[in-house]
């Protein structure tokens, strides 16, 4: 089972999403998310997620949390291999 899909993972990306959205005021709006996750260096996973939410108006945070957290789910995980590995498993390290 996919780590996301689990009921703890689920609650701890829930909860991370509410952290970084602390002090927005709501009603907020996908561009006021963008803009305060700007200002608080907020993590790249959901800086991309807040990315794709659709423009419109959220009522709290636990609705937008909600919404980034549906995206999340549907988006493949992140893959990353260092430069170094990448060239070897190619034969050009």
């Amino acid at each position: 089972m996919p780590l996301i899909n689990r009921p703890a993972a689920v609650t701890e990306y829930r909860s991370r999403a509410i952290q970084f959205l602390d002090r927005l005021r709501f009603p907020a709006t996908t561009a006021d998310i963008l803009a305060h996750f700007t200002r608080r260096n907020t993590p790249m996973e959901l800086m991309e997620e807040a990315m794709a939410l659709p423009a419109r108006s959220f009522a709290s945070a636990e609705e937008a949390a909600d919404a980034l957290l549906a995206i999340h789910q549907e988006r493949a995980p992140h893959t990353w291999t260092s430069r170094e590995v990448r060239d070897k498993l190619s034969g050009n390290g």
